[in-house]
C-alpha cells in the first residue's frame, strides 16, 4: 500500500481543517472511521458502547465540508487523488475484510 495523504475539514469552520500523513493508505481508512466513531462519542458523551450503520459513516463523509486523500502512485513521484466516493468504497472494502 503506498504513502498516502489524507486531508480533511469537519465543519465550515477554516480552522477545522488538517491533514495526516501516513505509510499505507488503509491507516488512512481506519483514521476516518476513527474520526466518526469520535464525533459520536462526542453528541453521546454518557454511552459507553455505540452502535452504527455503514450508511451512518456515510453520511458523516458526506457531510464533512472537504475530505480527500492523496495515494502516491506505486514506481512513480506522483499521488492519484481520491474523492468522497472512492473513499467511501476503500472504506466499505476495509471494513468488509475485517468482518469475514
Amino acid at each position: 500500500m503506498p504513502h498516502c495523504i489524507l486531508l480533511f475539514q469537519h465543519t465550515k469552520n477554516v480552522n477545522s481543517r488538517g491533514w495526516i500523513e501516513f505509510e499505507h493508505e488503509n491507516q488512512a481508512f481506519e483514521k476516518i472511521t476513527e474520526m466518526y466513531e469520535l464525533h459520536l462519542k462526542k453528541l453521546n458523551p454518557d454511552t459507553v458502547y455505540l452502535e452504527y450503520k455503514l450508511s451512518n459513516l456515510f453520511e458523516y463523509i458526506d457531510n464533512m465540508p472537504d475530505l480527500a486523500l492523496f495515494a502516491a502512485v506505486p514506481g512513480g513521484n506522483t499521488y492519484a487523488p481520491f474523492g468522497k466516493k472512492a473513499i467511501k468504497q476503500k472504506v466499505m472494502k476495509r471494513i468488509k475484510s475485517q468482518v469475514q
